[in-house]
């Protein structure tokens, strides 16, 4: 009998698909009982926690053989293809960069960014974190930790990851999400009002993912201003306050999953 999945934070459909025993997380996905959530997530490699997925029942696949021989049966392993595009602040690839890519704290490669920048590595169905080092920075990696970008979250993540800080991943729509957004529309040539609007969650999703599948907002995206400030974080005299300086970090969904 058919049952439901809940996604967990940090799940994708690969890991899911391993927990319940099917090979291919396509399985899963193509079912028919779940057409609704392939209509609310097109893009496979980017799910959202609380979403709820049918798991199929298996169905034994059987061969006729010769008794009496020897037979080889040859199992397909899937793979999970970490993607990521290297580029300067003016969206120019960084072509033969070296970098080193570290999955749950071992180092799994050591390259150079291809053509458009390009770093891909394979890993492990079960990886979680990572950390890639590349001209003397190092980025955070989160797989499966990218959120929808009909979510404040996901247009958050979509923005800092790009360059352009939103503050902390917090869903909140807060000043510093404002001022990134109008700077990020601005660059885009789009109307930069500093709101989520729809023509400028597709072009994070068109820059970010190098996807046009556009779905509508799942939340409230209006600005809610910020909290005031505590007594005693007033800058004193001759000082001054401290604007967010946010360690870099990348929230990745793995694109391609083979």
């Amino acid at each position: 009998m058919a049952q439901k999945h809940t996604v967990r934070p940090g799940e994708c459909l690969s890991s899911i698909a391993k927990r319940y025993g099917f090979v291919r997380w396509k399985t899963i996905y193509d079912d028919a009982e779940n057409e609704a959530f392939r209509s609310k997530r097109p893009n496979p490699h980017v799910i959202y926690a609380g979403d709820e997925i049918v798991i199929p029942d298996k169905s034994p696949k059987e061969e006729t053989v010769a008794t009496g021989k020897r037979h080889d049966f040859q199992v397909v392993s899937p793979k999970l293809m970490f993607r990521m595009e290297m580029r300067d602040e003016t969206m120019d690839p960084l072509v033969g960069y070296p970098f080193e890519l570290h999955v749950d704290g071992a180092l799994v490669e050591k390259g150079e960014t291809k053509a458009d920048g390009l770093i891909e590595v394979p890993l492990p169905i079960g990886a979680s974190t990572g950390k890639l080092r590349f001209l003397g920075e190092e980025y955070r990696l989160e797989f499966g930790g990218l959120d929808p970008v009909s979510r404040i979250k996901g247009v958050q993540q979509r923005l800092n990851n790009l360059g352009y800080p939103a503050g902390p991943i917090d869903g909140i729509v807060g000043r510093k999400t404002r001022a990134a957004l109008r700077a990020f529309q601005a660059a885009q040539k789009l109307e930069a009002t500093g709101k989520i609007d729809d023509p400028t969650r597709k072009r994070l999703l068109e820059l970010h993912d190098k996807d046009s599948r556009l779905t509508d907002a799942e939340e409230d995206m209006e600005f809610k201003e910020d909290p005031p400030a505590e007594p005693g974080d007033e800058p004193g005299p001759g000082g001054g306050s401290v604007d967010y300086n946010p360690e870099i970090e990348s929230s990745c969904s793995v694109p391609k999953l083979d």
